[in-house]
């Protein structure tokens, strides 16, 4: 009855059902239940730490919101309403120099209209009656020295052989009288007289009215008061009183003219101690919450567990009976081939020693089936006994244990032992690189860059304000222009066309009807004075309409509203920079804290795989121990069967 088989009898195999697969399955959901409420109740507790910990820089927070909210609106608010009062004033100021601007050309064009006409044609018929006398005398002295000069030419000619006669004759008294006369009465001679005759005559030709007339009234016709010059020193001497006025507007400083900004009220932001905020306040609030949150998880943890425990236990019911029914078809089977005589037909039937030889012979089939269905633990046992047994015994014994060690049920916790073993030591080089990562001086430089953009991203979303509000400003002020005042455009527009085409067609009249005429210049200055000026005149001020009437609002500066909305002299508050150094080190400490996390939950895990290795190790003492039992019972067996 004890003895030992090299396979595993009912006995035995119904004290490994313990490790069946459900049962397995179960412990192993067990396990994971508990690892993730491990990890449940480890997150509940950094919250609960995280929570306590950062109520000063919740309430830091909350102030800014509470209070930073109304303070730096109000420092905006300032700024915008400074800015808006002293563009006021600048448009104000611009208004009153263009008011002075066109009272003064109005005074100017009145000037002109009363007394520079009667002025301009007063100037202008001198000037006309002075350049027509010059132009006549001109022409009078031209035709005068050039017929004298003829005549002189003549005369000349005509009396040029009259000359000669007289010069001969003169030639032969004076040879004459050199004969009888002495060198000092040469100069009573006849031929002196004749040539100062011969001069006199030749003096003519020289004769001419001298042109300095026409210089004279040349220096008269320059010298002629005009029009202009008038007109400049009248427009000088009315434009004195209104530059004086326009200077002093243009000299007040329109920022000077408004109050200091500091008297504008603006909300303080309170940095005081956030103990008795609202965090702080309800502290016991807080960890109330989390023990509850614990002790619900706990109650939820003991009743699933019990709960599949109980399952585990009852799968041992179904694998208990698989294991009956399979050893009771095991043992049919053998039964059934110990009772079956198989004779050999050559053999004599009433031979004892061919009986005897038959039944040493015969096999046992479940030992042949263990064999075949367990291939790998037979083999090795009975490698193993081969080489280590020295009796029969011994080597059953080495066979039952290895087939004890190695059977399908023992083999599974040994097979999720090894591969949670692998699992959790690939696990664990994962972590190792993001600590590795984590401590690398690109982690850091991303870090510190994390810190020193708050101040940039701030800047860049308050220009981002201010160039879609410059943008809205930009179109509602063309929307304005072009809606309230782009009448004004269109009308200075048509009527500088209007004059200018006026202006060409009296100039053009004018040149055609007194043309390469001493009257030329004349009515082209009447014109000018009467109709001209006037309206060169309304062209400019159409013109300065067309360029100033226009409506300017105020942009907002960026850097300005940057200036005003910083405080340079606040006092820096320790939470608060406390909270932008130990930024980084919150952080790192965050993913170190996530990563200890999971080395935790990991090592756990690997506990567990060794745990089913310890399972199947455990196999070994425990069938050592069933080996020793089944020794002292066959023993005292012996001993009972001995008389």
């Amino acid at each position: 009855m004890y003895a030992t088989q090299p396979y595993l009898e009912l006995r035995e195999r119904l004290s490994q059902i313990w490790i069946n697969r459900y049962t397995l399955l179960l412990m192993l959901c067990m396990v994971k239940i508990l690892l993730f409420t491990s990890s449940l109740r480890f997150s509940l507790n950094n919250s609960k730490v995280h929570v306590l910990e950062e109520c000063s820089n919740i309430e830091h927070y909350y102030n800014i919101l509470r209070n930073g909210t109304p303070h730096y609106m109000g420092k905006m608010g300032n700024y915008l309403v400074a800015h808006a009062l002293e563009a006021t004033v600048e448009s104000l100021l611009a208004l009153l120099t263009s008011l002075a601007t066109v009272v003064e050309v109005v005074a100017h064009f009145m000037i002109e209209l009363w007394l520079g006409t009667y002025a301009c044609l007063l100037f202008s018929a001198a000037h006309g009656a002075v350049e027509v006398a010059t132009n006549v005398t001109e022409k009078v002295i031209g035709v005068a020295n050039k017929t004298l000069i003829a005549a002189a030419n003549e005369l000349d000619n005509g009396l040029d052989g009259l000359s000669k006669v007289l010069n001969k004759i003169i030639e032969t008294g004076t040879k004459v009288s050199h004969l009888f006369k002495d060198d000092d009465e040469e100069h009573a001679s006849p031929e002196g007289q004749f040539k100062k005759i011969n001069l006199t005559i030749a003096s003519l030709r020289t004769v001419k009215i001298p042109e300095s007339v026409n210089d004279k009234l040349r220096s008269l016709a320059e010298k002629t008061p005009d029009f202009e010059d008038v007109k400049n020193k009248t427009k000088g001497l009315v434009s004195i009183p209104f530059q004086t006025l326009k200077n002093e507007i243009n000299g007040i400083n329109a920022t000077s003219m408004l109050k200091n900004r500091k008297l504008m009220s603006v909300p303080p932001i309170d940095m005081g101690d956030a103990a008795d905020g609202v965090c702080s306040a309800n502290r016991d609030g807080i960890e109330s919450v989390y023990r509850n949150l614990n002790s619900a998880l706990i109650y939820s943890l003991v009743a699933t567990a019990v709960s599949l425990a109980i399952v585990a236990l009852l799968c041992l019911i179904p694998a208990a009976w698989h294991e009956y029914r399979q050893w009771e078809r095991l043992s049919a089977l053998r039964d059934h081939e110990r009772t079956v005589d198989c004779k050999d037909p050559f053999a004599d039937t009433h031979s004892s020693a061919s009986a005897s030889t038959a039944s040493s012979t015969r096999c046992d089939v479940i030992q042949n089936y263990q064999g075949v269905f367990h291939r790998a633990p037979t083999l090795i046992g009975e490698w193993v006994a081969r080489h280590t047994a020295h009796t029969q015994e011994g080597a059953l014994r080495i066979q039952w244990l290895l087939a004890y060690v190695l059977s399908p049920r023992a083999l599974v916790p040994l097979a999720l032992g090894l591969a949670g073993v692998l699992v959790c030591g690939c696990q664990f080089l994962i972590i190792h690189a993001l600590r590795i990562q984590l401590a690398s001086t690109s982690t850091r430089d991303s870090l510190q860059r994390l810190e020193t953009d708050t101040a940039g991203l701030v800047a860049h979303d308050l220009s981002r304000w201010a160039d879609s509000t410059n943008a809205y400003i930009n179109g509602t002020e063309a929307s304005v222009n072009a809606g309230l005042l782009g009448w004004v455009t269109t009308a200075t527009t048509a009527l500088n066309t209007t004059v200018a085409a006026l202006l060409a067609d009296i100039d053009s009249t004018v040149d055609r009807a007194f043309a390469d005429t001493p009257l030329h210049r004349p009515m082209v200055t009447v014109v000018s004075c009467v109709i001209g000026n006037k309206l060169r005149a309304i062209e400019a001020g159409l013109t300065w309409t067309h360029d100033h009437v226009r409506i300017a609002l105020p942009r907002i500066h960026t850097a300005r509203l940057r200036d005003a909305v910083a405080e340079p002299d606040l006092p820096t508050h320790p939470a608060y920079t406390a909270v932008l150094q130990s930024l980084s080190d919150r952080l790192r400490h965050s993913v170190d804290r996530v990563l200890h996390q999971c080395c935790a939950a990991v090592r756990i895990e690997l506990y567990v795989s060794l745990a089913l290795l310890g399972l199947w190790i455990l196999q070994t003492p425990l069938g050592l121990a069933m080996l020793l039992f089944k020794s002292h019972c066959r023993r005292r067996n012996l001993r009972r069967r001995v008389p």
